[in-house]
Protein backbone atom coordinates (compact mmCIF):
# COMPACT_ATOMS: atom_id res chain seq x y z
CA UNK A 1 0.00 0.00 0.00
CA UNK A 2 2.86 2.36 0.82
CA UNK A 3 4.45 1.71 -2.58
CA UNK A 4 1.17 2.56 -4.32
CA UNK A 5 0.83 5.77 -2.32
CA UNK A 6 4.41 6.69 -3.18
CA UNK A 7 3.81 5.97 -6.87
CA UNK A 8 0.67 8.09 -6.95
CA UNK A 9 2.49 10.93 -5.17
CA UNK A 10 5.35 10.86 -7.68
CA UNK A 11 2.93 10.85 -10.62
CA UNK A 12 1.00 13.73 -9.10
CA UNK A 13 4.22 15.74 -8.73
CA UNK A 14 5.02 15.25 -12.42
CA UNK A 15 1.59 16.44 -13.51
CA UNK A 16 1.49 19.38 -11.10
CA UNK A 17 4.90 20.50 -12.35
CA UNK A 18 3.72 20.29 -15.95
CA UNK A 19 0.54 22.23 -15.16
CA UNK A 20 2.57 24.91 -13.37
CA UNK A 21 4.86 25.22 -16.40
CA UNK A 22 1.80 25.59 -18.67
CA UNK A 23 0.39 28.36 -16.48
CA UNK A 24 3.72 30.21 -16.50
CA UNK A 25 4.13 29.97 -20.29
CA UNK A 26 0.55 31.00 -21.02
CA UNK A 27 0.53 33.90 -18.58
CA UNK A 28 4.01 35.19 -19.40
CA UNK A 29 4.23 34.51 -23.09
CA UNK A 30 0.86 34.26 -24.76
CA UNK A 31 0.18 37.97 -25.48
CA UNK A 32 -3.40 36.89 -26.17
CA UNK A 33 -2.44 34.98 -29.32
CA UNK A 34 -3.58 31.46 -30.00
CA UNK A 35 -0.13 30.68 -31.36
CA UNK A 36 0.88 29.83 -27.80
CA UNK A 37 -0.69 26.45 -28.66
CA UNK A 38 2.42 25.70 -30.75
CA UNK A 39 4.54 26.27 -27.67
CA UNK A 40 2.23 24.21 -25.48
CA UNK A 41 2.35 21.39 -28.04
CA UNK A 42 6.14 21.43 -27.97
CA UNK A 43 6.02 21.47 -24.18
CA UNK A 44 3.68 18.49 -23.98
CA UNK A 45 5.93 16.55 -26.35
CA UNK A 46 8.91 17.30 -24.14
CA UNK A 47 6.89 16.29 -21.07
CA UNK A 48 6.14 12.91 -22.64
CA UNK A 49 9.78 12.35 -23.56
CA UNK A 50 10.94 13.30 -20.08
CA UNK A 51 8.41 10.91 -18.55
CA UNK A 52 9.72 8.08 -20.74
CA UNK A 53 13.28 8.96 -19.79
CA UNK A 54 12.22 8.97 -16.15
CA UNK A 55 10.83 5.46 -16.55
CA UNK A 56 14.09 4.44 -18.25
CA UNK A 57 12.16 2.49 -20.81
CA UNK A 58 11.25 2.67 -24.47
CA UNK A 59 8.88 -0.26 -24.14
CA UNK A 60 6.03 0.13 -26.61
CA UNK A 61 7.98 2.42 -28.94
CA UNK A 62 9.58 1.26 -32.12
CA UNK A 63 13.03 2.39 -33.11
CA UNK A 64 11.66 3.73 -36.38
CA UNK A 65 9.12 5.95 -34.58
CA UNK A 66 11.92 7.45 -32.48
CA UNK A 67 14.00 7.98 -35.62
CA UNK A 68 11.13 9.79 -37.35
CA UNK A 69 10.56 11.91 -34.23
CA UNK A 70 14.24 12.90 -34.22
CA UNK A 71 14.07 13.72 -37.93
CA UNK A 72 10.93 15.85 -37.51
CA UNK A 73 12.39 17.76 -34.55
CA UNK A 74 15.65 18.36 -36.41
CA UNK A 75 13.71 19.63 -39.44
CA UNK A 76 11.75 22.03 -37.23
CA UNK A 77 14.95 23.39 -35.72
CA UNK A 78 16.51 23.86 -39.17
CA UNK A 79 13.36 25.70 -40.29
CA UNK A 80 13.68 28.00 -37.27
CA UNK A 81 17.28 28.86 -38.12
CA UNK A 82 16.49 29.47 -41.78
CA UNK A 83 13.69 31.99 -41.35
CA UNK A 84 11.61 33.18 -38.40
CA UNK A 85 8.32 32.29 -40.14
CA UNK A 86 7.73 29.08 -38.18
CA UNK A 87 7.80 30.70 -34.75
CA UNK A 88 4.69 31.37 -32.73
CA UNK A 89 3.93 35.08 -33.11
CA UNK A 90 3.68 35.66 -29.37
CA UNK A 91 6.54 36.13 -26.92
CA UNK A 92 6.84 32.38 -26.30
CA UNK A 93 8.22 31.97 -29.82
CA UNK A 94 11.33 34.01 -29.10
CA UNK A 95 13.09 31.64 -26.71
CA UNK A 96 10.74 29.10 -25.17
CA UNK A 97 9.56 27.38 -28.36
CA UNK A 98 13.03 26.77 -29.88
CA UNK A 99 14.34 25.70 -26.47
CA UNK A 100 11.53 23.17 -26.06
CA UNK A 101 12.21 21.78 -29.54
CA UNK A 102 15.93 21.47 -28.85
CA UNK A 103 15.33 19.74 -25.50
CA UNK A 104 12.83 17.39 -27.14
CA UNK A 105 15.40 16.48 -29.78
CA UNK A 106 17.97 15.72 -27.09
CA UNK A 107 15.41 13.62 -25.21
CA UNK A 108 14.37 11.70 -28.31
CA UNK A 109 18.02 11.03 -29.16
CA UNK A 110 18.60 9.77 -25.60
CA UNK A 111 15.64 7.41 -25.93
CA UNK A 112 16.91 6.27 -29.30
CA UNK A 113 20.31 5.58 -27.75
CA UNK A 114 18.57 3.56 -25.01
CA UNK A 115 17.37 1.32 -27.83
CA UNK A 116 14.40 -0.50 -26.37
CA UNK A 117 15.74 -1.36 -22.95
CA UNK A 118 13.39 -3.16 -20.62
CA UNK A 119 11.91 -1.07 -17.81
CA UNK A 120 13.97 -0.82 -14.68
CA UNK A 121 12.78 -2.99 -11.81
CA UNK A 122 10.73 -0.84 -9.47
CA UNK A 123 11.08 -1.20 -5.73
CA UNK A 124 8.29 -3.07 -4.06
CA UNK A 125 7.58 -5.39 -6.97
CA UNK A 126 8.41 -8.96 -6.35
Amino acid sequence: MQALRSSIGAELQWWLGFCAAVVVVVSAGSDGHLSVLLTLGAGSQLFGLVRMLGERSTEGLSTSSLQVTCLALAARLVALWGAPVYLPVDASGDVVFPLLLACSLVGALALLAAGGRKPAEKPGRG
